[in-house]
């Protein structure tokens, strides 16, 4: 990172200092929300059951796909298309609420031809009951955008966050009364319902009979990113898919389980980046020297997050699932520990696609997707009919970071960046994750005959201390220019 330009000037100081002061105050609210879904996570896996699990995870696979396509990609326009006016934007909120009412519909019919799917009657009305969230999220769509188009990283913020509070006071407390899996579906329906209240009310919308010949930008935009996150979807969701329907309820819910403790802080690393990213890459896409620029210092920074959450928890993983959640989820362990590596290797991956679509080629990740749903779901089904939950996990760690080679090919082309300066931006991380494993797997040996919950924290306090202390003591240069270019930001 030390090669990287630091000087910025007009416009480019404004939109950087902009842009870092609310990641900064996101990530803030981000880190609290993280840690509130975690303890209820923890609260409601001792009361409910992996068939509650299971069952609500057949559910949002099907659910899942819905939002996105409800969705369109019209948020994400508004943001990206600078020419797009109120009035359109009023336009595209009826057009938004009409879809949300449609996918609705739709899934009201498919709910009992995927329950015999599944083989689970009861799978009707929880999809039925997911789906009315689909009618509430479209009359956000819109509002929410513009305050993105607006920067206002600060309100986005705190409308996620009444969004997790919401959820979680009412997910605690129906899993208290004993309302089992109704909990983990009601929780996120009711807060659907009071967010988009708020939203209506402190954001008011004009509504507007859409004009399709005014849309037309919009729409070619929306339809281009829709296919690529379908194809995203399709098998980033097909691992759940194969456990349901292979495997059945309880493998799926230890498997569920493990991928929701796995993916939690993935989820909120880039609930952050996720914003920001595509605003600040687009701002430099004319620039070819910024661009690079940003794509290093986002890998870089996502690489200091990801790599000691992710390999932390993969370490002590032994050890945290049977004291934290109970020996009935031991069988989550070793998936647990795979999909960790594997979060890795997704996190470090999420800054190319933006990069290709700001320059121009936002058609090839979306066919490199659609590739990647061509392989890995057959790889699921043979690894998982023979290995369990276990083969599942072990395609994403296997198979996956080939399918990102061709992705990262072009954008090293794109941006004319060497391999060695990229391995540079991830060098920090990635040496002190290896020194992190060392200090753990000795700690874990020397207290082998402890008790459950001292050598857990024993092994947790000297992991995080190992990656503190390496990062200080052998890139305490590259960190310096990090604060320098902060500090150069924010004068």
């Amino acid at each position: 990172m030390s090669s990287l330009p630091i000087a910025l000037e007009g416009s480019a100081r404004a939109l950087d200092r902009s842009l870092v002061r609310g990641v900064s105050w996101t990530a803030g609210v981000k880190g609290a929300t993280l840690l509130l879904s975690w303890v209820s996570t923890v609260i409601v896996a001792r009361i409910l059951s992996p068939a509650d699990y299971g069952l609500v995870a057949m559910a949002t696979v099907y659910i899942g796909l819905t939002t996105m396509i409800t969705d369109f990609g019209i948020g994400s326009a508004i943001i990206a298309l600078r020419e797009c006016s109120d009035e359109v934007a009023s336009q595209l909120h009826v057009l938004s609420a009409v879809i949300g009412l449609t996918g609705f519909a739709v899934s009201c019919a498919a709910a009992v031809p995927l329950s015999k799917f599944f083989r689970t009657p009861a799978l009707v009305a929880v999809l039925i009951a997911l789906a009315s969230a689909l009618v509430f999220d479209s009359l956000r769509t819109v509002p929410v955008a513009m305050l993105g188009r607006q920067l206002r990283f600060k309100a986005l913020a705190l409308l996620e966050a009444g969004k997790v509070i919401v959820a979680v006071a009412f997910t605690l407390a129906l899993a208290a009364a004993g309302r089992g899996y109704w909990s983990l579906v009601l929780g996120n329906v009711i807060a659907s319902i009071v967010m988009t209240i708020i939203v209506l009310i402190v954001l008011p919308q004009r509504l507007l009979m859409p004009q399709f010949g005014r849309l037309k930008s919009v729409l070619r935009f929306s339809s281009n990113f829709l296919m690529g996150q379908l194809a995203w979807y399709g098998y980033s969701n097909a691992d759940f898919i194969v456990a349901g329907r292979v495997l059945g309820r309880l493998p799926l819910g230890e498997y569920t389980l493990a991928w929701t403790l796995t993916s939690a802080p993935a989820d909120k690393i880039m609930a952050v980046f996720g914003r920001v990213m595509p605003t600040m890459l687009a701002a430099a896409q004319r620039d070819a020297q910024a661009l690079r620029r940003y794509f290093l210092l986002f890998t870089e920074a996502l690489a200091l997050l990801i790599v000691p959450a992710a390999t932390g928890l993969a370490l002590v993983a032994p050890d945290f699932v049977p004291l934290v959640f109970g020996a009935k989820w031991n069988a989550a362990v070793m998936p647990l520990q795979l999909l960790c590596f594997y979060s890795v290797i997704h996190i470090l991956g999420t800054p190319t696609a933006p990069v290709l679509q700001v320059s121009g080629q936002a058609s090839f990740p979306a066919r490199c997707g659609v590739a990647t749903l061509l392989i890995l779901p057959p790889a699921f089904y043979f690894c998982g009919a023979r290995w369990g939950t276990i083969g599942v996990a072990a395609v994403w760690l296997s198979i996956y970071p080939f399918v990102l080679i061709p992705v990262f090919v072009r954008v090293f082309k794109t941006l004319e960046l060497r391999v060695r300066d990229y391995a540079r931006s991830i060098a920090p991380a990635m040496t002190s994750g290896v020194v992190m494993t060392a200090i753990v797997w000795t700690t874990r040996s020397a207290a082998s005959h402890w008790t459950l919950a001292p050598r857990f924290a024993v092994e947790v306090a000297a992991g995080a201390a190992a990656f503190l202390i390496s990062i200080y003591l052998f890139e305490r240069n590259r960190l310096g220019v990090l604060r320098e270019f902060i500090q150069t930001i924010r004068s």
